[in-house]
This record gives C-alpha cells, structure tokens and sequence, in this order.
C-alpha cells in the first residue's frame, strides 16, 4: 500500500512539473503565440473580430483603455480556463497569469496598432509635424551651444544612439517602445561614464541625440507609452524613469530659447527665425578650437556692421561655404548654408538695382 502511494504520488508530481513548465513556457510571448494560432483558433477569432469592430470614433479617449483591459482580462479567464481543463484542471500561478495575460495585451495592442497609434487623429499627426519642423530649426546646434566639453564627442557611439532610438517606430506595444527608449538611455550614460560619473552632462548630451536624431511621430511614440503602459511600470521600474528622462528632454527642446544655449541671441534668432537686425551687428561668438567637426562648422553666421558715416558702403556678409569642397558640408549646415544662399540672392539684387541706378543717372547727365 504504502510502495502504491509513493509510486502514485512520484506520477503526480512528474504531472505538475510537466503542467508548470507547460504554462512557463505559454509565458514566452512567442511561444504564447504559436500556441494561440494552433490549439486556441476560437479564442484569437474573438480578438480578431474585437479589432476589426474596433471604433475609437465610438469611445471616449479616457476610456479607451479601459476598454481594452476589460476585454483583456475577459479574453485572458476564457483562455485560463481552456488550459486549465485541457490540462488535468490544475490551477495557474498568479506568476502565469500575470505574464500570459501581458502577452494577450501585447497581442491586442499590435491587431489594434494601426487604430490606436494616432489616437486623436490628425490632431496627433499634426502635432508630430509640428515638433518635427521645430527641431529641424534647430539642426545648427553643436556641442558648444549645450555647454558639453569635446571630450564627450564620440561619433560613433552618438550614431549608435540615434540608430537605437529611431527603431522605435519598428514596435507595436508600449512594453517594446519603452525597452528601445531604456536601451537608448543607457548607451548614452555609457558614453559620459569614464568622463563624468556624476552625469552632470546627460540631459545635455541627450537633448543634442534627440535633437538630431529627429525621430518621425516622436510625440506620438511618447504618448501611446503613456497611454497604454502599466502605470507601475511608468512610475516605478526603471523603464519608467529612463522614459521620463526623455519625456523632458522633448519638453526642453520644445521650449528652447537663446537662454538655454552657449550662443548670441541675435545670432540665434537669425538662423532659428531668420531675423536679421537692421543696422545692427550680429557678433560672432567666440571661436573655439575644436575637432569636433572642421573649420566650417565652428564658423557662425555673422554680418558686418553697415557703415553710418559712408551712405555709398553696402552691407558686407561673409558667405561660410565659398571655398568649401563637398565632403566638407555637413547635414547640420543645410539651415546656415541655406539662409546664406537667401542672403547672397538679395545682395545680387540690390547689386543689380543700385547698378541700374547709377547707369539711369550717368544717362541723364
């Protein structure tokens, strides 16, 4: 009797280590998904059939995702008691439910993707423009204007980073946009860390990759993290806190102002908003020596002062980019080169003007 209970109760576990790693192993994504498309077709026809009727015309934005946990949480009991009995009625672990219905969020949110990314519509299509050209305006800044010393330039790992962060958009949840923005966040603090320990100069370095990197609907990615992220996640895990890092360095190059930066202000507006002052001289900032990148991109736009006491002087501009050879332009000199290509077309016109001017008047003497 007793060799039949032990023989019975060795059965019973060998059973409960199969059934434990049976539902381990549904906790993998990948596998919960191969397991969905072939022993569960009833259960993924519902969530393909909650998508397809999807509206978000129909629901208010708070209550969006609500919505959709509702149907989570349904759609996870009706899967939990559909293994259960097809596996000798065993209950799961909070452990195994917790991760299997993460992963039946993570498949709802990818079949709704498409209908929730842009949420408010073109109101979020616009806004993503709307910061896209604004960064754009700002294509000009350097090292110096953020104050970072040139020992922190490293081209390659500042690439990397942009490479990291511009993968966001390949990802359909919350949960994989936010490893992308922690993964980011932690090649940039590997950059500063031989240098700067104390990272005095992370939200600089990391405002410069963002600015430059100018990620395509940044504001969107950023808000479908935080609407549909778990808010402990958000608040608590260390994902949350390297989201927030980013979360206000796009808040700061928003809100970006001559203040902010190493440079003139009257060089500032001039080549964020073209206001060039008249009768007025924009300074050059003080050069510095540096290998960051060559002699053209340390140059500022500047203007020489008009002459008030000579009404025959015109203004003098000096044009960074004649001498210059191709492979030395940078992507980040499109603006400068740009508005000194506006300027020289209206010098040429007031050549032509004053020109015309005195051959009229040399005619009629």
């Amino acid at each position: 009797m007793n060799e039949k209970k032990k023989k019975q109760k060795i059965r019973l576990e060998k059973e409960r280590i199969k059934i434990d790693n049976y539902f381990t192993v549904l906790e993998n994504y990948d596998n919960f998904h191969k397991f969905l498309k072939t022993q569960s077709q009833e259960i993924k026809n519902k969530i393909q059939l909650f998508a397809k009727n999807f509206d978000r015309n129909q629901q208010k934005l708070e209550n969006i995702q609500k919505y959709i946990n509702e149907f989570t949480t349904k759609i996870s009991d009706e899967f939990f008691a559909f293994i259960t009995q097809k596996n000798l009625k065993r209950k799961l672990s909070k452990t195994n439910k917790k991760q299997i219905t993460e992963n039946f969020h993570i498949y709802i949110l990818k079949k709704l993707y498409n209908k929730i990314f842009f949420l408010n519509g073109d109101e979020d299509v616009f806004a993503d423009q709307k910061l896209f050209q604004h960064l754009e305006k700002f294509s000009f800044i350097q090292f110096k204007h953020l104050r970072i010393p040139h020992k922190f330039y490293n081209p390659e790992k500042i690439e990397k980073s942009m490479d990291i962060i511009q993968e966001i958009n390949l990802f359909k949840t919350p949960n994989e946009k936010m490893r992308i923005v922690s993964e980011f966040v932690q090649n940039i603090k590997s950059i500063l860390q031989e240098n700067d320990p104390h990272l005095n100069y992370f939200f600089p370095l990391i405002s410069y990759i963002v600015l430059h990197a100018n990620i395509p609907n940044f504001k969107s990615n950023i808000q479908f993290i935080q609407r549909f992220s778990d808010q402990e996640i958000l608040t608590k895990n260390q994902k949350g806190i390297h989201f927030s890092y980013v979360v206000s360095t796009v808040d700061f190059l928003e809100n970006l102002a001559s203040s902010d930066l190493d440079i003139d202000p009257k060089v500032f507006n001039y080549l964020v908003y073209g206001n060039k002052p008249k009768n007025s001289q924009i300074q050059k900032e003080p050069k510095k020596k540096s290998s960051e990148t060559n002699s053209i991109e340390n140059e500022e736009v500047k203007n020489v002062k008009n002459s008030e006491t000579n009404s025959n002087d015109q203004n003098l501009i000096k044009f960074h980019f004649l001498n210059a050879n191709l492979e030395d332009l940078l992507v980040s000199q499109v603006q400068v080169l740009f508005l000194e290509y506006k300027q020289l077309i209206q010098e040429n016109i007031n050549l032509r003007k004053k020109l015309s001017e005195e051959f009229k008047e040399k005619n009629s003497n």
